[in-house]
């Protein structure tokens, strides 16, 4: 329950294909390669080299951690609140026009 525990709200996680999966393991697997690729580029001596590995591993981070985590419709009286990651929607019933089934990357966060 969210907002105060209102017994009437009703709370959903996005579904995650295979592939998003995959891009999103793959994408974690890659924090710790260039943390450590960054550690590496410091003891040799090429801040540069660190200082764009740490960069990276951060952005990826954010990435992960700010934007598609986690994904959750609640279901209000008057709404649903879309969340995914930081971003954060609300849509009003009385202004959906229709709902259809899709695959689409742009109709994300579904």
């Amino acid at each position: 329950m969210q907002n105060g525990g209102v017994e009437s709200d009703r709370v959903f996680v996005s579904a995650v294909d295979w592939w998003i999966a995959a891009v999103l393991v793959i994408a974690a697997a890659l924090v710790p390669l260039l943390v450590v690729s960054a550690i590496g580029s410091f003891a040799a001596g090429d801040t540069i080299a660190g200082v764009v590995s740490l960069a990276a591993a951060g952005f990826v981070t954010s990435l992960l951690l700010g934007l598609v985590w986690p994904v959750r419709y609640v279901m209000q009286e008057e709404r649903i609140d879309v969340r995914s990651g930081a971003l954060r929607q609300r849509i009003w019933y009385d202004q959906i026009e229709s709902v259809a089934p899709s695959r689409a990357l742009w109709s994300s966060p579904a």
